[in-house]
């Protein structure tokens, strides 16, 4: 897991003047909610505000006045007009936490895959699955191999590589992927069927 540290500076001031005030400044209002004490309430730089909404289920560390606090991002809002972040929401975690995340699936097309071979393309209907595990061991994404796959062939969430420690909460036998035929290898066999009439 990739480590992002991010400068943090706790806010006692509430309220919509208040938070716009801070955008007008360049900083994003964030709520840290902790479980069975008070949410912290922070502020961070626009820019990397922008880096936290692209690490959703990824572990970021803010940096409170020295003091490291771990969190996984919740939530995020934009401005419909402007498109800057306005808001964002996350949760405190420790690392040996056990948390329930949404992971992105990368398939490993290097392998020997007959699908691809013969032509075939990846078609891949789920982008990421679901697991439970530590908050400090969560991947930045997990590996599907396709070793002997074949076309027309579906590949389920359970044949994600998951990492030690991790749980897969997604429905085992969840459609992740296939090797589809090209339109061109679709056009070549209905020649071949009139061909063979």
């Amino acid at each position: 897991m990739s480590k992002t540290v991010i400068s943090a500076e706790e806010r006692n001031v509430f309220g919509s003047r208040a938070s716009q005030k801070f955008r007008a400044a360049g900083k994003v209002p964030v709520t840290v909610s902790r479980r069975g004490e008070e949410s912290l309430h922070v502020v961070v730089a626009a820019k990397d505000a922008e880096v936290m909404i692209h690490k959703v289920s990824t572990v970021v560390f803010f940096d409170i006045a020295g003091t490291e606090q771990e969190v996984l991002v919740k939530d995020f809002t934009r401005d419909p007009v402007h498109d800057g972040i306005l808001h964002v929401d996350t949760i405190a975690v420790k690392d040996e936490q056990v948390v329930k995340v949404a992971v992105r699936v990368v398939a490993d097309t290097r392998v020997d895959c007959p699908g691809l071979k013969a032509g075939g393309l990846l078609e891949q209907m789920m982008r990421r699955v679901v697991i439970r595990c530590p908050a400090g061991k969560i991947p930045d994404s997990m590996g599907v191999d396709l070793t002997g796959v074949k076309l027309g062939q579906t590949v389920y969430a359970e044949a994600v590589q998951l990492p030690e420690g991790a749980v897969l909460v997604t429905k085992p036998r969840t459609a992740l992927l296939t090797i589809i035929k090209t339109r061109g290898m679709r056009r070549a066999e209905s020649v071949t069927e009139e061909d063979e009439v």
